[in-house]
């Protein structure tokens, strides 16, 4: 299933994205689909978890 946003939902669960969408960017949130969420790059995310910032939950995503 893929949105107007240039998601891919993946029967498994798992999320794939458009390059152009996510490319360049550390932080990003759709349009329509998943609106309630922020994306994180993946060195973005590893950063934060250095820094110890608590209560974050990850789940990779990949690009197609």
């Amino acid at each position: 299933m893929r949105t107007k946003d240039g998601v891919r939902l993946n029967p498994d669960g798992s999320i794939t994205m458009k390059k152009d969408i996510i490319q360049n960017k550390h932080v990003w949130k759709l349009k329509s689909y998943l609106k309630t969420y922020f994306f994180f790059s993946d060195e973005l995310m590893q950063r934060l978890l250095d820094a110890g910032i608590e209560g974050l939950r990850s789940y990779h995503a990949e690009d197609f």
